[in-house]
C-alpha cells in the first residue's frame, strides 16, 4: 500500500487506559488500546484513503494456525501529512508474548510513514489475538492496536511457498515472472483439491497478477503468477479461500521488492580499512559485499559477484541476497606473523550484460600498532562531541608528524577530519584536561548522535586504523 502524503483523515481517538483487549490465547497479558498524541503526530492505519488513529490494518483478518498476516502501521500528522522520517515501530501481541505466534519485532517506517510487520500464528494460538504497535517519540509513547482471528475450524489457505526456495526472493529484477504457491488444507491438515482461491496484490497494482482467481490442484497447491514491476515499494500476494459468503481464511506471501538494474550499479566492500593479524595467529576478517543501484535499491537476489585479492585467500565468488553477501578473507600461511604493513586489495564485480562493475577496499595487516579509545561523549545541538585518545599500541605517543584522519561511521564530521601529531612534550595522559594533542587527546565534533569513530594513521610503514564504539576499541563490524 503506497500512502500519499495528504489524505482524508478520520480521527478515532480511543480513551486512554479504558479499553482492554485480550486475546483468547493471551492469558493474563493484555494491551491497553490508546492513541497517545505527541504534538500532532499520530499512529494508525489508512483504509480507502482514510486515516484512522489508534488502529492497525491487518490483512487477512482471519488466518489458520501456521498462516501469515500483514500488519501495517502508519505515522501521520493531524494535518494529514505522512511522517517521512525513518522511525522505529515496535510490534507485539498476546500470543507472541506467550510464544504461540511470531511477529516482526521492529520495523523502520518508509518515506510514506508506513511500517509493515509479518505475523505468523503458531499451532497453540486460537481465537482473537490482539496486536499492538508502539512508537517512542519526543518522550511520549504512540500506540495503535489491531486484531487477527486464528481459526482452526474451517479449510484455509496457508503455507505461502516458492518451488525450490524456502521463501520468495526479497529483491527481484523488474519484469521477472514469479510463481508463488499457496497450500489449501482442511482443519485436519489434509491438502484439498479443487478449492477456489482469490488472489490480490498488497502494495501494488492488481495487473501484476496473471489471474485473480485460481483453483487448488494436486497437493492442494494454488499458484499465483505475477510479474515484478520496474518501480514501487514492497508488495505481497494475499490469498484467501472463497466460500459461500465470499473470501475467507487466508494468508499472505513474503514481501517482494523490485531490484536495481546492474547497469550503473554500485558495489562496496566493507570494512574499508581495518587492522588485522596477531603474532603467531591466523589473520582473518569477514568482508561484506553490498550491491546497489544508483537509486539505492539492492541488486537482484542471485546476482553473482566475482572476488579477487592481491594477498591472502578469498572464495572465488558469492551470491547476493538482499543486496549483500559475506565472505571470509584469510591471511596466507606464508605471511603469518610477518612484520611491517601489507595492503590487501579486494575487488568485486558484477558480470551482467552491461559489463563488470568493480569496487575495491584495502586494509593493513598489522599487529595493533595504533589504538583509539573513546574517553568521553557530550551531547551537542544536532550531534555529539567525542573526546578520543589516540596512542601507539603500547600506550606511548605516535611519532611526531604522523597524519591522523578521523571518520564518523554513523554521522558526519564537522570541520577538518585531518590532524598531524605534534612533537611529544608530555607523556600520554587520561585526557582529564580535555583536548590536548601533545598527550594524544583529540576533540571530534560529529553531526549526528552515533558516536562511532574510525581513525586512520598514515605512518612511515603504511596505513593502519582502529575503531571505537562506546569506548570499546576496534570492534569487528
Amino acid at each position: 500500500m503506497n500512502v500519499s502524503l495528504f489524505r482524508t483523515t478520520s480521527r478515532v481517538l480511543l480513551a486512554s487506559g479504558l479499553l482492554l483487549l485480550l486475546a483468547a490465547c493471551g492469558g493474563s497479558q493484555g494491551f491497553t488500546s490508546t492513541s497517545t498524541v505527541s504534538g500532532q503526530l499520530e499512529i494508525g492505519s489508512v483504509v480507502n484513503g482514510t486515516f484512522t488513529s489508534g488502529t492497525l490494518a491487518v490483512s487477512p483478518s482471519t488466518i489458520a494456525p501456521g498462516g501469515t498476516a500483514s500488519v501495517t502501521a502508519v505515522l501521520e500528522y493531524s494535518n494529514g501529512t505522512a511522517d517521512s522520517t525513518a522511525t522505529t515501530v515496535n510490534f507485539s501481541s498476546n500470543c507472541v508474548l506467550n510464544k504461540e505466534a511470531t511477529i516482526t519485532a521492529s520495523v523502520t517506517t518508509n518515506a510514506s510513514g508506513e511500517a509493515v510487520a509479518t505475523y505468523t500464528a503458531g499451532t497453540g494460538c486460537t481465537g482473537v489475538d490482539t496486536i499492538q504497535a508502539t512508537v517512542q517519540t519526543s518522550g511520549a509513547t504512540l500506540i495503535a492496536v489491531g486484531s487477527v482471528t486464528i481459526s482452526s475450524s474451517a479449510p484455509a489457505v496457508v503455507d505461502a511457498v516458492v518451488p525450490g526456495a524456502s521463501s520468495p526472493p526479497r529483491y527481484v529484477a523488474p519484469g521477472t515472472p514469479v510463481r508463488v504457491g499457496f497450500i489449501v488444507r482442511s482443519p485436519a491438515g489434509v491438502p484439498e483439491v479443487g478449492r477456489p482461491v482469490a488472489l490480490r496484490v498488497l502494495g501494488g497494482p492488481q495487473t501484476l497478477l496473471g489471474a485473480a482467481l485460481v483453483h487448488s490442484g494436486v497437493g492442494g497447491e494454488a499458484v499465483a503468477r505475477l510479474t515484478v514491476p520496474a518501480t514501487g515499494g514492497s508488495f505481497r500476494v494475499l490469498a484467501r479461500l472463497v466460500g459461500r459468503s465470499g473470501p475467507g481464511v487466508g494468508t499472505v506471501s513474503e514481501a517482494f521488492h523490485p531490484s536495481a538494474p546492474t547497469h550503473g550499479a554500485l558495489l562496496a566492500v566493507v570494512p574499508t580499512v581495518l587492522n588485522l593479524g596477531a603474532p603467531g595467529g591466523r589473520a582473518s576478517e569477514t568482508l561484506l559485499v553490498v550491491g546497489t543501484g544508483r537509486d539505492g535499491l539492492p541488486l537482484a537476489d542471485g546476482t553473482q559477484i566475482a572476488l579477487g585479492s592481491s594477498r591472502g585467500a578469498l572464495p572465488a565468488d558469492c551470491v547476493l541476497r538482499d543486496g549483500r553477501c559475506s565472505v571470509l578473507w584469510q591471511e596466507s600461511a606464508s605471511a603469518l606473523g610477518a612484520g611491517g604493513y601489507g595492503t590487501v586489495e579486494v575487488s568485486a564485480r558484477t558480470t551482467g550484460r552491461h559489463g563488470p562493475v568493480t569496487a575495491h577496499t584495502a586494509f593493513a595487516v598489522a599487529h595493533g600498532r595504533a589504538r583509539i579509545r573513546l574517553v568521553g561523549s557530550q551531547s551537542a545541538p544536532g550531534g555529539t562531541r567525542e573526546l578520543v585518545s589516540v596512542t601507539a599500541a603500547g600506550g606511548g605517543l605516535l611519532p611526531a608528524g604522523t597524519r591522523l584522519e578521523f571518520r564518523a561511521l554513523g554521522g558526519r564530521l564537522e570541520g577538518s577530519p585531518v590532524v598531524v601529531v605534534p612533537n611529544a612534550l608530555a607523556t600520554p595522559g587520561s585526557c582529564r584536561l580535555g583536548a590536548d594533542p601533545e598527550r594524544g587527546c583529540y576533540l571530534v565534533r560529529i553531526d549526528g548522535h552515533d558516536p562511532r569513530l574510525e581513525v586512520l594513521s598514515e605512518a612511515p610503514g603504511g596505513i593502519l586504523t582502529e575503531r571505537t564504539t562506546g569506548g570499546a576499541p576496534n570492534p569487528r563490524p
